[in-house]
């Protein structure tokens, strides 16, 4: 999707050259206003791109097929992008009452040209224990539960598979990469030690009113 995402990028740019953007979350950087989805060939293409992925997650969760296609609906994709060092998210989560999934897609990523987006292999870009060195620029996702689990995961960590009782789950990005997570999951992004424009673009999947 390497000229999807450079039109996205493209996109970005230019919204974030009008007026209506902020700074909702984001330290050295900026955001976007929401629903990119409605403006721009770009983030229509890659809603439609989302789409069947989204109903295919919530399938999985166990969300009846009838109310996926008529009840649910994918919207209000913004731009994040940080410009410079010592940028970072802060903890949040997305949404309104009406969301129960979010999702980032990256239209580029740490190391941007020289990935090879034909092959992926989940765990060089999914950890459940990074290194301090490792985490910058990373997304954080953190598990509401996780000081229950904090307390009994000694015991079990022999027995079941890490991310079961997992507090934290670090995500390095990488182009093209797509991620899916129920709203109530609060995350952030550490510090990027580089000058390097880092770009993102968040989205909700919401209950239709």
């Amino acid at each position: 999707a390497r000229d999807l995402n450079k039109d996205l990028i493209r996109d970005i740019e230019i919204d974030l050259g009008k007026d209506e953007v902020t700074d909702r979350t984001f330290h050295n950087g900026r955001q976007t206003k929401l629903g990119l989805d409605k403006t721009y060939s770009s983030f229509k293409m890659l809603k439609r791109i989302i789409t069947p992925v989204y109903m295919s997650v919530l399938s999985r969760y166990g969300v009846k097929d009838d109310f996926i296609i008529h009840g649910t609906e994918l919207k209000n994709f913004w731009g994040n992008v940080i410009y410079q060092q010592g940028g970072f998210s802060e903890p949040h989560i997305h949404g309104n009452g009406n969301t129960f999934f979010t999702g980032v897609y990256y239209p580029n990523g740490i190391e941007d040209e020289k990935e090879d987006l034909e092959n992926f292999n989940k765990e060089d870009w999914i950890s459940y224990n990074m290194s301090k060195e490792e985490r910058q620029g990373c997304l954080c996702l953190m598990d509401g539960s996780r000081h229950h689990k904090e307390a009994v995961s000694p015991e079990f960590d022999k027995v079941y598979k890490p991310d079961v009782f997992a507090t934290r789950t670090w995500v390095k990005p990488r182009q093209s990469l797509l991620l899916i997570f129920p709203v109530w999951m609060q995350h952030m992004v550490y510090p990027v030690m580089d000058n390097l424009p880092r770009y993102s673009i968040s989205f909700s999947i919401n209950r239709k009113k």
